[in-house]
């Protein structure tokens, strides 16, 4: 009876990856088109819905140590951390989306300076997006490869995202000193 019900549960925690997960893609996409345009009403309103986009994770982070403390299957065992590292794939997407959107509200102020490294996170993030939708919606050995690819990818959009903003960081402190 018992691994019955946790197997339910881990059906239901997989459940609400899929759709908290796509939540955060959807996020992720436009802060993207944001920062892509440099359109800072549409980064604000990516920036508004931090608290939906972060509403599921610790109900989530919580239901996935309770199912850990349970008596599992391997099978059942092996998904589940797939389901927690999906789970924080997420929240780094989510993450990193935030900061996408906030260099592009930063870098459409007047007289900001062009930032060069932001073309590229753009595009990092609009492949990121789609990879990350691609692994919610895979099973097994597939969603295995493509979490490991989105996982790739999150480093390289962190640390684009960083670059640039090094990059505006030190162009706006040219210009107090200027």
């Amino acid at each position: 009876m018992n691994m019955r019900r946790e197997h339910l549960e881990l059906e239901a925690l997989d459940a609400g990856l899929r759709e908290s997960g796509g939540f955060a893609v959807r996020v992720l996409y436009s802060a993207a088109a944001a920062c892509a345009d440099r359109d800072a009403g549409r980064a604000n309103v990516v920036l508004g819905f931090e608290a939906d986009a972060r509403r599921d994770h610790g109900r989530a982070e919580a239901a996935a140590r309770s199912l850990m403390a349970g008596r599992m299957g391997a099978d059942e065992l092996r998904r589940l951390r797939i389901v927690q590292r999906m789970q924080a794939a997420i929240e780094r997407g989510v993450s990193v989306a935030l900061r996408i959107a906030d260099l592009g509200r930063l870098s459409a102020r007047r007289g900001a300076p062009e930032v060069e490294e932001l073309d590229r996170l753009c595009r990092l993030a609009n492949v990121l997006a789609g990879t990350l939708a691609e692994s919610l919606a895979a099973s097994g050995r597939a969603r295995l490869e493509l979490l490991a690819m989105a996982e790739e990818l999150l480093l390289r959009t962190e640390n684009a995202a960083a670059a640039g903003e090094r990059q505006l960081d030190q162009a706006r402190r040219l210009c107090l000193v200027s």
